[in-house]
C-alpha cells in the first residue's frame, strides 16, 4: 500500500474468488469507488478493516505526469 500513487487502480476480492471490486487511489490512504451500500460514489480508506482484508493489489495505468495534467485541467 505504501507504493501507491494517485490514479492507481486498487483491486479487491469482495464477493468472489477473483477481483470483484475496483477503485482509484486518491492519496492519503483513500480511494474512490462505486459503493452499492451508499448507492453511488464513495471515498473510503484502504485502512478500513473491510477493504484491508480484501485488498489484493494495485496497477498503475497512467503516469503520474498524466494524472497531474488531468487534475490541473479539471481545476481550470
Amino acid at each position: 500500500i505504501h507504493h501507491l500513487k494517485v490514479g492507481d487502480l486498487v483491486f479487491f476480492r469482495t464477493y468472489a474468488r477473483y477481483p470483484s471490486h475496483v477503485g482509484i487511489y486518491v492519496g492519503s490512504g483513500k480511494f474512490i469507488h462505486f459503493s452499492s451500500m451508499f448507492h453511488g460514489l464513495a471515498i473510503s480508506s484502504l485502512n478500513d478493516r473491510y477493504f484491508r482484508r480484501r485488498f489484493i493489489g494495485a496497477r498503475r495505468v497512467l503516469s503520474e505526469k498524466v494524472i497531474k495534467k488531468l487534475i490541473y485541467a479539471q481545476e481550470k
